[in-house]
């Protein structure tokens, strides 16, 4: 069974969009066509999954400011459960890609969240009514990981980067692969994040993303903690990295201390996500590593480890006097 999706301008959009649209959305989940038919639809692409040359599923995506708003998916009933959701929500990925998204969002129909699990999509907030169906917002901050697998034999099979449920090893080996299962795990952390690290290094944590899901993390959670081991301190201070404000504006959340040098250190680096999530690399200097979003285990062991060098750490004298 071969499934082709393509992309379509509204105005130019084969009828079988609108066809699915009215078949999936008005006649069988009962949505007014007021609601259906928006504005955005002449400012979206669409997309059409096409198997053996039938109409079977479309979409379609919104970009703006590198975030992609993926909305209207529509299966229709002979082809629901072969995964050609799956295959059509990838391909509007891939383009989003191209066109400079680095996250994706969708509001989802909640029958329908595991699916969106699958595909590295998590919750964020509560559940909402929407044209009458319960809904909730879910974002995709891994799609470039999720993205590589074949889109022709992928089968997803769990959550997908889903902090205490994927239980899969990643493997990362550059710099952006590792920033991304970071942010990821940052995002979804609800308790404790704990980082060892050389500098904190600006290509992987001076970013809008992470600092954004450290002040989120520290406001929403009174009980949360931040702690950032670092053996060197002074780049974090000359590049006035994003995390130095949040230190200054949210001390009795985020805390920062130097690695003690009389005690043994691997130059190894990780960040840990309440007690489950791990990012793991052997060497500071080398990007290559493995990442794990549900091994409570390897993050207990790596917890003992950290919390050792975390007692016999040093204050950073650099970061008091720029408070000061």
């Amino acid at each position: 069974m071969q499934t082709i999706v393509t992309r379509h301008e509204w105005d130019s959009a084969p009828p079988s969009i609108k066809a699915i649209r009215q078949s999936v959305f008005i006649e069988e989940q009962n949505v007014p066509e007021s609601l259906e038919w928006d504005e955005s639809d002449a400012i979206a692409q669409h997309f059409l999954a096409t198997t053996n040359k039938q109409a079977a599923a479309v979409a379609r995506l919104i970009v703006c400011d590198k975030v992609g708003k993926i909305g209207r998916i529509a299966v229709t009933k002979p082809f629901r459960k072969q995964g050609i959701a799956s295959k059509l929500i990838l391909e509007v990925m891939r383009e989003g890609l191209s066109q400079g998204c680095t996250e994706f969002y969708l509001s989802a129909q909640t029958q329908a969240q595991s699916l969106y699990n699958k595909l590295g999509f998590y919750a964020t907030g509560d559940t909402y009514l929407d044209a009458g169906i319960e809904h909730i917002d879910m974002l995709n901050k891994t799609p470039e990981l999720i993205t590589r697998l074949d889109t022709a034999t992928f089968k997803p099979q769990g959550a997908n980067f889903i902090l205490g449920h994927d239980s899969n090893t990643h493997l990362f080996s550059s710099p952006n692969e590792c920033k991304q299962l970071i942010t990821a795990m940052a995002c979804q952390a609800t308790r404790k994040i704990k980082i060892l690290s050389r500098h904190l290094e600006s290509e992987i944590y001076d970013s809008e993303a992470i600092r954004d899901a450290f002040s989120t993390l520290a406001r929403t959670n009174p009980r949360s903690e931040i702690q950032l081991l670092v053996v060197n301190e002074r780049p974090l201070v000359t590049q006035r990295q994003r995390i130095i404000e949040l230190i200054r504006r949210l001390p009795s959340s985020i805390y920062l201390k130097l690695i003690n040098t009389s005690y043994p250190y691997d130059e190894s680096s990780m960040a840990l996500f309440d007690r489950e999530g791990v990012v793991f690399q052997k060497e500071n200097s080398i990007y290559e590593g493995f990442a794990n979003f549900n091994n409570p285990g390897r993050v207990k062991q790596l917890t003992e480890i950290f919390d050792n060098h975390w007692a016999h750490g040093k204050e950073s004298l650099e970061l008091r006097q720029l408070k000061l």
